[in-house]
């Protein structure tokens, strides 16, 4: 488990993330439990942690459309284009998800000889 989170560490979770409360009235997207959660984890890697939690974000702001006026259908839209933004930079930056090709060397230790080669004292 990843040390405990300090409330100044997860502001800047929030911060960088983009889970922000105006208002100051705590209506954000993630928990400080979920923030903790994805911090411990990514085994405490700041760049997967943050992957994790945008990852969270743009679930919840795919599921929250709100279809009542098409202002805050725009607004929503936003939101989710943000949190892609954001998850699209931290996913290469983090390393997460990404695919390798897979190359195959040839590395001589010297002992392919043939037996007749190999001559006993």
């Amino acid at each position: 488990m990843a040390s405990t989170l300090t409330p100044t560490q997860i502001l800047r979770f929030r911060r960088t993330i983009g889970d922000h409360d105006p208002d100051d009235a705590g209506d954000y997207d993630l928990t400080d439990t979920e923030i903790q959660d994805a911090w411990n984890e990514a085994g405490g890697v700041e760049p997967l942690t943050f992957v994790l939690l945008l990852r969270q974000r743009y679930g919840i702001s795919i599921n929250l459309v709100d279809a009542t006026t098409e202002l805050a259908a725009t607004a929503r839209t936003q939101k989710t284009t943000q949190i892609k933004t954001l998850l699209d930079f931290w996913t290469k930056l983090a390393g997460a998800g990404a695919t390798a090709e897979a190359t195959v060397g040839e590395l001589s230790l010297g002992i392919d000889e043939e037996e007749s080669e190999i001559t006993n004292p």
